[in-house]
């Protein structure tokens, strides 16, 4: 399967890029004291938002890395095909829904 990982990534990291420069131009300004919760609830806001998009570049980079090397679309845990629908709507799962499940039960459980 071939995804468009490249064009992907692009659009991410533009994004992370806005949402630096949104950060930026809110920390430069002084609110005044009624509107100053408003405004940490958006820093705040922002910060959680760029922190999601730098781990989700930071994913895409490795599949980016699995494609080139031939290893995309496998799960990393079993080996089998990850199915083509998953990676439409998560091009940058590491493994299949079983191997995911069980990711997710080890780690409640530890």
């Amino acid at each position: 399967m071939k995804m468009n990982l490249k064009a992907l990534s692009n659009s991410v990291n533009q994004e992370i890029k806005d949402l630096k420069l949104a950060l930026a131009s809110m920390s430069d300004r002084m609110p005044d004291p009624i509107d100053a919760g408003c405004v940490v609830e958006q820093l705040q806001s922002l910060q959680n938002q760029l922190r999601f998009k730098e781990q989700y570049a930071s994913r895409l980079l490795v599949a980016m890395k699995k494609q080139n090397n031939g290893e995309f679309g496998y799960c990393d845990d079993c080996g089998t095909d990850i199915p083509t629908e998953r990676l439409q709507l998560l091009p940058d799962a590491p493994c299949c829904v079983d191997c995911q499940s069980i990711r997710e039960y080890k780690s409640r459980a530890a």
